[in-house]
Parts: C-alpha cells; sequence; structure tokens
C-alpha cells in the first residue's frame, strides 16, 4: 500500500507540473519568471512538504523554461523578412504583421473602395531566434516560426487543417491571403524589430505606447502611458473609437522587486460611470517593448506594443528616492565625486535642542543645496534647497503656494507657527509643516519614518514654500 501511495503521489506531480499554463499561473501570481523563481514558493504554491520528493516539479519547470527561452515576439506592422543579413543584397521575401486593406462592397468606384484591417486585436508573432549574423555594422537575426502551442494544435485539430507546418511563419501572399511559409530558406530580420523577455529593468521615466487604426469610416486607437518613480507607478489606459464610447482608465500600483514586472490596479470611466477595472501585469521586454497581460473576472488578455521612453531630467528632480542625483545609497565619497572636493563644504551643526549633527553645503554653478547628516545618529539624512530649480514631478518646489501643495497631497497641511495664540514657543514649528493630515508628503517635526518630501513655508508669506526637503533613511 505505502508503495502504491508513493506511486500515486509522484504520477500526481509529475502531472500537475507537465502542464504549462500551471507553472504560468505560479510565474503570473509570484511575479517571477524563469530567470527569478524561489523554489519555496514553487513548493509552497503546489502544497509540497518539507520531506516531499520536489525533484519531478524541478525538472517540469526546468522542461518549460528551457523549451520557451529562445521564444520572441515581432510587434511592429508590415515588418520586412529578408533572405538575406543586409539590406543592399537580399530581397524582401514577405511582410509580417501585415496591416491588410480590403475591397468595401458598399462604396465600390468611390476614392474609398479600400478599408484597412481592425489589427488592433491581433497578435504579435511569436518567432524562435536560430542564429545572428552582422552585416554593413548592423546586427541580424535567422528566424523560425515558433513551435504550435496547445491551443493552436487544438485549433488545427477542430478546423481540419493539417496542411500547417510547424517550422513556419504566418505570411500573407500578395493578395493579402493567409498562408504558411515553409521553413525551407533562410529568414532573416533586423534586430531591433524582435523582442524578447530578457532580465532588463524598468527605469524611472515616463513609458508611452499606442496603436492607432485609421481609415474613412472610423479611428480606433489604444494608448498605454505610465510613469515609474521608485517603485510607485501611476499611468493610463485608453480604449477610443469614432464608431462607439471609448474607455479611460487611471493606473496604478508598484514596480517587482527584481524590476521586470509592474502589478497594476486600475479605476475606469465610460459612458459617465466610474468603476474599478481590472488588473494589469506589465512585462518589460527588450528592444523597447512590453507586454500587457490584463485580467478581468478571471479572464486574461495579452497584448504587446513598442513604446517611447522619457528619462526624465534628475538633476533638479525631487522625488520619494531622489534629490536631484542624490538617493539613499549616496555615500559622502559619492558627494565629492559628484560636485567635486571644492564644492562641498563641511561644518558641524547643532540643533535646536542641543543635538549635533553633521552639514554639507554643495554649490556649483548651477547647484546649490544642503545636507543634515543625521545618520550617525538615528540614521536618515535632511536634504534641502532653497533653489527654485528643484521641483517635483508635479511642478511643485520653492514658490509653490500652499493650496497648490494641498491639492497634490490630496489632503489639508497643517503648518505650525510660533505666533500662533495657543501655541507655546518652540523652535522647531516656525514654518514647519506639522501634519499633512495622511497626504502623500512626510511631516517635517521629529525625525521621519520613511523616505519623502517635506516643504517649509516663509514666516513673511505665510502661504509660499521657502525650502524644499527630502528627507532619506540611510
Amino acid at each position: 500500500m505505502k508503495y502504491f501511495l508513493s506511486i500515486f503521489f509522484l504520477f500526481f506531480s509529475i502531472n500537475i507540473f507537465s502542464q504549462n499554463q500551471s507553472i504560468e499561473n505560479f510565474f503570473s501570481e509570484y511575479g517571477y519568471d524563469c530567470n527569478t523563481f524561489n523554489n519555496e514558493d514553487l513548493y509552497e504554491y503546489y502544497g509540497y512538504d518539507v520531506e516531499d520528493d520536489v525533484t519531478p516539479a524541478i525538472e517540469a519547470l526546468n522542461q518549460y523554461c528551457n523549451s520557451s527561452k529562445n521564444i520572441a515576439y515581432i510587434i511592429a506592422t508590415n515588418v520586412n523578412i529578408r533572405n538575406k543579413p543586409n539590406v543592399s543584397e537580399s530581397k524582401v521575401l514577405f511582410q509580417l504583421n501585415k496591416v491588410v486593406w480590403y475591397k468595401d462592397a458598399l462604396n465600390f468606384g468611390s476614392e474609398s473602395d479600400y478599408i484597412q484591417t481592425d489589427w488592433l486585436s491581433n497578435p504579435a508573432t511569436p518567432v524562435d531566434i536560430t542564429d545572428s549574423a552582422i552585416a554593413d555594422g548592423n546586427k541580424w537575426y535567422k528566424i523560425k516560426g515558433a513551435e504550435l502551442t496547445k491551443e493552436e494544435i487544438s485549433d488545427l485539430s477542430k478546423w481540419g487543417d493539417w496542411n500547417v507546418v510547424r517550422d513556419s511563419l504566418f505570411n500573407l501572399d500578395e493578395k493579402g491571403y493567409p498562408i504558411r511559409e515553409n521553413n525551407d530558406r533562410e529568414h532573416w530580420i533586423y534586430h531591433t524589430l524582435v523582442h524578447r523577455f530578457q532580465n532588463n529593468s524598468f527605469k524611472d521615466g515616463k513609458y508611452s505606447a499606442s496603436i492607432v487604426v485609421e481609415d474613412w469610416m472610423k479611428e480606433i486607437g489604444e494608448k498605454v502611458n505610465f510613469t515609474i518613480d521608485g517603485d510607485d507607478v501611476t499611468g493610463e489606459f485608453s480604449y477610443s473609437s469614432s464608431l462607439y464610447d471609448g474607455v479611460y482608465c487611471k493606473l496604478y500600483g508598484k514596480k517587482s522587486t527584481n524590476g521586470r514586472h509592474l502589478s497594476l490596479k486600475s479605476t475606469c470611466y465610460s459612458e459617465g460611470t466610474e468603476y474599478e477595472g481590472g488588473t494589469y501585469k506589465i512585462n518589460l521586454m527588450d528592444n523597447n517593448a512590453f507586454e500587457l497581460v490584463f485580467t478581468s473576472r478571471g479572464i486574461n488578455s495579452v497584448s504587446f506594443y513598442r513604446y517611447e521612453f522619457e528619462e526624465i531630467e534628475n538633476k533638479y528632480l525631487v522625488t520619494n528616492n531622489n534629490f536631484g542625483e542624490i538617493n539613499s545609497k549616496t555615500t559622502i565619497d559619492d558627494l565629492f565625486s559628484i560636485f567635486g572636493k571644492d564644492n562641498v563644504k563641511v561644518s558641524d551643526a547643532q540643533s535646536c535642542d542641543g543635538d549635533r549633527y553633521r552639514s554639507y553645503y554643495i554649490e556649483t554653478e548651477d547647484i546649490e543645496f544642503y545636507i543634515n547628516d543625521w545618520s550617525w545618529y538615528n540614521g536618515w539624512w535632511e536634504i534641502y534647497s532653497y533653489n527654485k530649480k528643484f521641483r517635483t514631478k508635479g511642478g511643485l518646489g520653492v514658490g509653490s503656494n500652499k493650496s497648490e501643495i494641498e491639492k497634490f497631497n490630496g489632503q489639508s497641511i497643517d503648518i505650525c507657527w510660533n505666533d500662533d495664540e495657543n501655541q507655546e514657543a518652540d523652535c522647531y514649528c516656525d514654518g514647519h509643516v506639522e501634519s499633512y493630515n495622511g497626504g502623500v508628503f512626510v511631516e517635517g517635526i521629529g525625525p521621519p519614518m520613511k523616505n519623502g518630501i517635506n516643504f517649509e513655508f516663509s514666516y513673511y508669506e505665510k502661504d509660499v514654500a521657502k525650502k524644499i526637503k527630502l528627507y532619506l533613511i540611510k
């Protein structure tokens, strides 16, 4: 009986891990991929105990990752496939992801005889990279069609179309009809048109992607834009159509620890109604592309986009994690390297209630700010400047008024003044923000509990900020 149970559980384990979809779900739920998965999380996800033999699970997972590691995608439309890895000496065999124009029977003979196919929902073309070459100083990939998935094989079985060759590419003939080209000739493509899941990480900045279909009778578009600031992500998704009402969604969420994935929620608006939308997982690919997995009511849909990236100028940018070029990993030696030793003045200072700290004054031709170093005491830096150049992404800084800061904060703010009738004189009170009332900024009285931005106000213009500050836990 014991022998029978061992065989049963071994078979059960192999059976579970032979399902690629189960492994994909594990990756999706834990934010892992073939390069980052954690064995303990894998065992926990599938209910293994410490004493269980987990070899079948690891072998199945490795087999899955090895079989999919070469998969790449061609996302752009009208992509030329050539018979040699160059432009001058090659010929175009065909185009992938071709945008098709078809006859409009209702307007035959008019200037608008042809209508563009709505290719928004067409999937990217999966391919395998089999070789690479350098020609004329440019890199080229040799590709073949990716192996058919279980779903594709199932569909082909239903359709009865078994003339499809596994090692093939989905193409269009000269008249726009879909065909499968046998892989008996060289297929070469310029390397930037192929996208894979690599070990790249999202950087701070703005990502913009869009797809538009436009012809005489309709205009349909999708836009995905988001901005990354440290671990925080905000953005928007929109679907618009000239034929019917579109959808607009605000996106918000976090970047994964390894920086390769974004996990986002959404609040959407359509036909005058606001509602909680589905979730979005965005996975970074190489050559400026990403995969977007949208989940609603347990159903996933996958889209691929090529994006434009705008790295936000960080010389004067203040975020929860950066004051210009300074972040939590910056050391005192780094200050000397970045700004020059002659431009960093060091002095010992004392707070109004007697606590000592080290002060650094940094001044160059175009930058001026201070650092109060409390790292020796309880582990933080207070960085501030009177310079109007230092601004948040929302444009807040020295000179911003109280109402502008409150609007961005999302809550009212309470400023402490020594001349308040019921306020006992306090050296920490003169223009400091006593409370942001649960908003996005960090109070400036007492040691900070987290990284964050703070403002200090002028005694003579009590509604105007005179300092912008950042607290960094060291």
